[in-house]
């Protein structure tokens, strides 16, 4: 029945629907697998075909193992990928492929995938430099931390930012810049952290937010903590947004008191109303009050700022998020990579309500 129903179709047509179903059932393996935490082993793979149609569908999959119908393991998927290596599906397995190590966070075989990939065609991977950056996160969070092997992984990040066309203000740049200055930091090597963190703001502005905090630690550490804050506020005034602001206030409370820091704060939301900013300045003023043991100092005469700040809170909660631009997925915090779709770079460094 098979022979009859291949006969049917044109040589390359035929062949072609054999690595179309030898790709769905690798597919449909790799899922089960996947979503049962299986990495070796053998599965059984039961195809049933209707007889009342000509060209013959994959319809009905089914998985069984030696010891019935309980899923088992599976082998490593590059294994299974070698079915396809030769065939008209290489690029798309291999394509699958590399999205799978991704989900395992398997960098060293995404890498390997991604140089495989680029000797069948010549397309940017844009997200090879995130790898190389994982790798060197990995290495860093060691105990102990493996300094040498997160610098030689931050060099092939950069030498794969160049080769993509990634400029210098991207996205995986600033990440490269973020981990060498953690790296410069704990080493107490001040002056090149500083380094790091101000290549952010002058060649990714929009990112400041995600370095202003460090920055300002970095400064007090040399007793300069005034000309760091100087720093933000200027860049504040060029470039605001939301986590700057939130920075810019506590320390502006801190250095020069509550008038000076809500006179910024009133400068700032009539330029840019924000109830979310709003929120920020409420929290930052109740947790000094807090962390002082010291009377609250309203700037506004006979107001309850913590009664303000709960019914602010309230409605300024669901825009204290980062929004991928891929899936729509709502984050608290910034992802390089998005939890909800895997997808790189979606985010962009601010906060909803800065979005909309």
């Amino acid at each position: 029945a098979a022979e009859a129903r291949q006969a049917l179709l044109a040589p390359g047509e035929a062949d072609r629907g054999q690595d179309l179903l030898r790709a769905r059932a690798m597919s449909v393996l790799m899922r089960i697998a996947a979503g049962r935490g299986l990495t070796q082993g053998v599965l059984h793979l039961v195809i049933e075909q209707s007889e009342l149609v000509r060209i013959a569908p994959l319809t009905l999959v089914s998985v069984q193992s030696e010891d019935g119908p309980q899923v088992l393991c599976l082998d490593r998927a590059e294994e299974a990928f070698k079915v396809l290596k030769d065939t008209s599906f290489a690029l798309p397995a291999l394509r699958a492929l590399i999205r799978i190590y991704e989900s395992e966070h398997d960098w060293a075989r995404a890498i390997h995938a991604v140089e495989s990939l680029r000797k069948l065609v010549d397309e940017p991977v844009p997200q090879l430099v995130h790898y190389h950056c994982e790798q060197a996160q990995v290495a860093l969070a060691s105990k102990p931390p493996l300094v040498a092997q997160a610098q030689e992984a931050l060099q092939q990040a950069e030498r794969a930012a160049k080769a993509s066309g990634a400029g210098s203000g991207s996205a995986a740049s600033v990440r490269v810049a973020l981990i060498h200055a953690s790296i410069a930091g704990s080493a107490q090597q001040t002056l090149s952290q500083r380094q790091y963190l101000q290549t952010v703001l002058q060649q990714s502005p929009e990112f400041a937010g995600l370095v202003a905090e460090q920055l300002l630690q970095n400064f007090s550490q040399t007793q300069e903590s005034a000309q760091g804050l100087a720093l933000l506020l200027s860049h504040h005034e060029q470039y605001p947004s939301l986590d700057l602001f939130n920075v810019v206030f506590r320390a502006l409370r801190a250095q020069q008191g509550v008038d000076v820091a809500w006179a910024f704060a009133r400068r700032a939301l009539q330029a840019h109303p924000s109830l979310l900013g709003l929120d920020r300045l409420l929290e930052a003023e109740l947790a000094h009050a807090s962390e002082n043991q010291t009377p609250l100092e309203s700037p506004i005469p006979g107001a309850d700022l913590a009664l303000l700040r709960r019914l602010i809170n309230k409605h300024s909660q669901r825009l204290d998020r980062y929004t991928c631009r891929s899936c729509g997925f709502q984050a608290r915090r910034y992802y390089w990579q998005c939890p909800g779709c895997n997808a790189w770079e979606t985010y962009k460094p601010r906060r909803m309500e800065e979005l909309g």
